[in-house]
């Protein structure tokens, strides 16, 4: 056995909560990575002092473990593998790949696929190579790996019918029995076309832990500041410090840009809402010792006001533990060599959180919406497969015809078991449209926009 300090636990960027719950860290925080809102960043190497500090973190590490590999696009493994290469000084050695250390990568191909470029396991073409390093790599790294499977589910371990559900919807594929069980769990409203406020008092009467899922940031917004008028507390404003220095004549468009995209590229916005009394989330890690991580769920119970402003918000977490929190500073880039400071609270309100977030979560109570609003493959499944068993499930719609698996992702499984796992079966491609006869139009619709992209896998190497 290794002794802790020789591993290093990494998790696909955002995904705090998870780091937090076995002592991780985010890939693009340990390993500094590029970032670019709306975009993919070139890949550059960092600073003497900073490749200093990171060397330190990874002395005498023998593994590197990355959870959520199906988040993990094939640029970020690219990017992964020059970063600690740059770290151990193995970019001019003929075997440097990932630094000469072993890399261990968890996750499930069929869950959300990366939000930009491809799966981990498609090879990058030439024209990504030329475009984010300049043509320093021609090699496939996801054939450096080996694979193992797991298949024990655990989460529904305790729920055999919804576990065997999950299985086939899993693969794109759900009998008419299986829907038949999964319309069971649709929210009795009082109408049969329902409004949103019937759909806030429903969420009213669930338990405290009880999280929504959403398929777009739009539709949680909707949501989020409806529940948030319900409460009788006063509005509260939270202002973020903006500062930036750039030619006069960029002025006017930087000033825009911030205008028009308060999210821009720390997802931290200008001006965030909140009550007392509000349900809110942690959207950084600010004391993962403590549990205050990305994704944390806590109550607004007060604001602390100074000379300038708000200087800190009181919180209590569902452990009943309190904890005062501050302004963070944020960095990016919104113009070429302009770049922008924001102080800003990280938090937002959380009585709906997208489905994205909540890929890796195990929840108890959950008010899912998977109706026609679902985009993605394997977002169904993300979605109902948080739930631990099928009576903690309420499904505001429900469409079958949304149900949909990644095909290059079941090939590549059945790829992977032909070479590693002839004891397991190969997996059926589903046929497209499966469904297309089975389509359930949403009773309540929450008006929406998106264009977004939103994985069993154990490799060793």
């Amino acid at each position: 056995m290794l002794s802790d300090n020789k591993v290093i636990r990494l998790f696909v960027s955002g995904f705090g909560g998870t780091a937090f719950n076995i002592q991780g860290l985010t890939v693009h925080r340990l390993l500094q990575l590029p970032v670019e809102q709306g975009g993919t960043a070139k890949y550059k190497p960092i600073s003497d002092n900073a490749l200093k500090r990171i060397r330190q973190s990874f002395k005498d590490v023998d593994f590197v473990i990355i959870d959520e590999i199906s988040m993990i696009s094939n640029v970020t493994l690219l990017y992964i593998h020059l970063r600690l290469a740059e770290i151990f000084c193995t970019s001019d050695k003929k075997d440097g790949w990932f630094g000469k250390i072993h890399i261990v990568v968890f996750g499930d191909l069929l869950q959300l696929p990366p939000v930009r470029e491809e799966f981990a396991f498609i090879p990058l073409a030439k024209s990504q190579i030329d475009k984010y390093i300049k043509g320093k790599l021609s090699f496939n790294l996801w054939t450096l790996f080996e694979y193992e499977e797991l298949t024990i589910n655990m989460r529904q371990k305790t729920d055999k019918v919804y576990s065997e559900i999950l299985g086939k919807l899993r693969l794109g594929y759900l009998a008419n029995s299986d829907i038949e069980t999964l319309l069971k769990r649709k929210i009795s409203f009082s109408s049969h076309t329902p409004s949103l406020h019937e759909l806030c008092k429903y969420l009213n009467n669930l338990p405290s832990n009880t999280v929504c899922l959403m398929p777009t940031k739009n539709m949680c917004s909707i949501l989020n500041n409806t529940m948030l008028n319900k409460l009788e507390s006063e509005e509260i404003k939270l202002i973020a410090n903006d500062c930036y220095k750039c030619l006069k004549r960029l002025e006017k468009r930087v000033l825009k840009m911030l205008n028009e995209d308060d999210d821009n590229a720390c997802g931290i916005p200008q001006v965030i809402t909140i009550k007392i009394g509000c349900k809110s989330m942690i959207r950084r890690n600010i004391d993962v010792s403590i549990g205050l991580v990305n994704g944390t769920i806590a109550t607004v119970i007060a604001v602390n006001k100074g000379k300038t402003g708000i200087d800190s918000i009181a919180i209590r977490l569902e452990s009943n533990q309190e904890y005062s929190i501050k302004r963070l500073e944020y960095q990016f880039q919104i113009l070429d060599q302009v770049f922008i400071t924001r102080e800003q609270f990280p938090i937002c309100l959380s009585y709906a959180i997208t489905i994205h977030i909540s890929q890796g979560l195990s929840l108890e109570n959950t008010v899912v919406e998977a109706g026609n609003s679902m985009f993605s493959c394997g977002q169904t499944y993300v979605a109902l497969s948080r739930i631990t068993k099928l009576e903690g499930l309420h499904l505001i719609n429900f469409d079958p015809s949304s149900v949909k698996a990644d095909e290059s992702a079941i090939r590549e499984y059945n790829r992977l078991r032909k070479q590693y796992r002839t004891d397991l079966d190969i997996y059926n491609i589903p046929v497209n449209n499966v469904y297309k006869n089975n389509k359930i139009i949403d009773r309540l619709r929450i008006h929406h926009s998106y264009k977004i992209q939103t994985a069993f896998l154990l490799v060793f190497y």
